[in-house]
């Protein structure tokens, strides 16, 4: 008799044990949910960004600025590190040295919309500038074979009007050198 009570035991516990459709689709469901937060919470570093040419960085755009004979700018884009914190990254060409880069002064003019020009510099505010202008002597940078110049820059602002690249000599300003690069509508985020 004990056996049968053991066996009927057994096999009732084996049969709740079937797959309850309610039960997999709650399974279901919470692994979606965890891939959901595990995909969230994967961060992408600025040297990730470097690595693959930008090609992941969402807010990059793909020019030709063509500033001087040795110096074009291929792309750029701004990495935020913290809150009203960036990384401006300006892509060059391929064949660029460090003696290229180290004859010039970059400067890129941000403008903004009217909404915005309280949250310029104060700097900017005090020549009552409709932009910042972030002047910078960098060095080359290069990842995986792609090669950069990167500035930090602090600002609330995410949108901007347009963008406008140049350079000068860097002994000093004696005027722009070559062209200036222009690019319209540039939002961070």
């Amino acid at each position: 008799m004990k056996k049968i009570v053991i066996s009927f035991i057994i096999c009732s516990f084996f049969s709740s044990c079937k797959n309850d459709p309610k039960k997999e689709e709650i399974k279901e469901d919470s692994k979606v949910k965890i891939e959901q937060v595990v995909e969230k919470k994967k961060s992408v570093t600025l040297e990730d960004h470097l690595l693959s040419g930008l090609e992941d960085m969402e807010n990059r755009e793909d020019v030709e600025f063509v500033l001087t004979n040795d110096l074009t700018v291929k792309g750029f884009g701004m990495f935020e590190r913290k809150k009203d914190n960036y990384v401006l990254i300006l892509k060059l060409q391929d064949d660029i040295t460090p003696s290229v880069v180290e004859k010039y002064t970059f400067t890129v003019e941000a403008f903004v919309y009217d909404e915005d020009l309280d949250k310029l510099s104060a700097y900017s505010k005090k020549k009552k500038r409709k932009n910042e202008a972030w002047v910078f002597k960098p060095q080359l940078k290069e990842f995986n074979g792609n090669k950069y110049v990167l500035y930090t820059v602090n600002t609330p602002i995410v949108d901007f009007q347009k963008l406008r690249f140049y350079v000068f000599d860097r002994e000093g300003f004696k005027g722009t050198v070559g062209q200036k690069g222009l690019f319209q509508e540039y939002s961070v985020k």
